[in-house]
C-alpha cells in the first residue's frame, strides 16, 4: 500500500479498510497523536476495548507486542495493538526481522498500529529507518503527517472551533498560530 496523508487515511477508514499495518508519523505532533488515536479507536472498535486495545511502547518487548497480535479478539471481529515511539535505531537486526516476520504474520483480525507522537526519524538518512518504512509500505499503509501551510492551518483552525460550537475570526486565528506556532 502506498504512503498516504490524513485525508487519504480518513478515506481508508471510512471504506472501512482497517486490517493490516499502519504506520503514523511526521512533523506535526498534533495531528500524529490526533490520527493514531482515531484510527486505534476505530480499528479496536467499541466491543470491549480493554481487550480490543492493546498498547505498548518502545520498552515493551517484542515477544509481548507479538504475542498480543497473535490473540483474537474478544467478542468482536477485529482488535488493534498499537506501539508508540518504537525506535528503530535502538533495536539490532535480529529484533527488526522479528518485528518484519511479525508483520507479515499478523492475522487479519489485527490492526497494528505504530506510530510516533514524541519521537522524530529521518527516513532518508538512516538505512534501519528506511528499511523500516520499505517494509511498512510492502505490508501496510504509512501516514505522513506533513506541517501544514498558513492557510491550511487557519482551515483547521475554524473547523475545529466550529465543531465545538465557537466561531475562530482570521485575525484571532493568527493571533493562536502567532502564539502556539
Amino acid at each position: 500500500m502506498p504512503t498516504v496523508d490524513e485525508n487519504g487515511l480518513k478515506k481508508q477508514m471510512a471504506s472501512g479498510e482497517l486490517g493490516g499495518l499502519f504506520v503514523v508519523a511526521g512533523e506535526e505532533k498534533y495531528m500524529v497523536k490526533r490520527t493514531a488515536r482515531q484510527l486505534i479507536k476505530r480499528a479496536a472498535g467499541e466491543t470491549f476495548p480493554e481487550f480490543n486495545d492493546q498498547a505498548f511502547t518502545d520498552e515493551s518487548s517484542l515477544d509481548s507486542i507479538g504475542d498480543a497480535a497473535q490473540a483474537l479478539p474478544f467478542f468482536a471481529d477485529r482488535k488493534c495493538v498499537s506501539v508508540a515511539d518504537f525506535d528503530v535505531e535502538t533495536k539490532n537486526s535480529q529484533d527488526l526481522d522479528k518485528l518484519y516476520e511479525l508483520w507479515e504474520l499478523s492475522p487479519e483480525t489485527t490492526t497494528l498500529v505504530f506510530w510516533y507522537p514524541t519521537l522524530d526519524f529521518d527516513g532518508k538518512r538512516s538505512a534501519k529507518w528506511k528499511k523500516f518504512l520499505k517494509q511498512a509500505e510492502e505490508r501496510g499503509t504509512v501516514v505522513f503527517c506533513e506541517r501544514r501551510s498558513q492557510s491550511e492551518l487557519l482551515r483547521f483552525l475554524s473547523r475545529e472551533a466550529e465543531k465545538a460550537g465557537c466561531v475562530l475570526s482570521r485575525q484571532n486565528g493568527l493571533k493562536l498560530m502567532e502564539y502556539a506556532g
